[in-house]
């Protein structure tokens, strides 16, 4: 994702970037929230036990990746 669009208004996709994914393997929670301090990740797959989010710089975007978290059933 072109976060420079992103901050300008010209990303129109940006739902396929962010929130919960599959990555091979693993869950990786994206979120933008530029004036938190910090994010944590709650759910079941980790016992309700908060996860704190790793911030990535001044950019406003927070990241984690979870192998205990699963995909909903369908």
């Amino acid at each position: 994702m072109n976060r420079q669009d992103f901050y300008d208004g010209k990303m129109f996709d940006a739902y396929q970037y962010m929130g919960a994914h599959r990555k091979g393997d693993v869950i990786e929670f994206v979120t933008y929230a530029p004036r938190a301090e910090k994010i944590a990740v709650i759910g079941e797959f980790n016992d309700w036990t908060e996860e704190f989010m790793e911030k990535d710089g001044q950019s406003g975007f927070f990241s984690m990746k979870s192998s205990a978290a699963k995909e909903a059933c369908k």
